[in-house]
């Protein structure tokens, strides 16, 4: 009987280490934390320049983040957000979907994920989705985003 509970307790903790996010991340979800990261973003980006808050560094990477401070304060002077890759880019939640694809390991302590950004106006009329393609890398423990990269970059 002890081996037979002995055998469960080992497939049981076998079962939930299998299931677990892959790789490295383990412990910190690149699907939850990209979610966390663009319902934090999109309506702190509609007030203020998230850039020069200090909250983005809970989600960006030091270098990437005064590499975006070194450029001209307002973003539209090529039409997109570094982070959405939107012409209209949305100022609050309202009608705003964030969908996070699959997430794949790319070498060591670092994942690529797609996210979808599917926003929709007051009476439900769908905008064109900003499909961003988002390098994370494990800097100091820690997850963050690296780089940001446009699925549909016009010709």
């Amino acid at each position: 009987m002890q081996k037979m509970f002995g055998r469960t307790i080992f497939y049981f903790i076998m079962l939930i280490f299998l299931s677990s996010p892959s790789g490295y991340c383990a412990e910190q979800d690149p699907i939850k934390f990209l979610t966390a990261f663009y319902t934090w973003y999109i309506p702190a980006q509609g007030v203020m320049y998230p850039e020069y808050h200090r909250d983005i560094y809970l989600y960006v990477a030091r270098d990437t983040v005064e590499e975006l401070k070194k450029k001209p304060v307002n973003p539209g002077f090529d039409g997109t957000d570094y982070f959405i890759k939107l012409d209209d880019t949305p100022v609050d939640m309202k009608g705003v979907r964030i969908l996070v694809g699959q997430v794949e390991d790319v070498g060591p302590d670092t994942v690529v994920a797609t996210v979808t950004i599917v926003q929709r106006d007051k009476v439900g009329h769908r905008f064109p989705d900003g499909v961003i393609v988002v390098v994370l890398k494990k800097i100091k423990g820690e997850l963050k985003i690296f780089k940001c990269i446009d699925a549909y970059p016009e010709a």
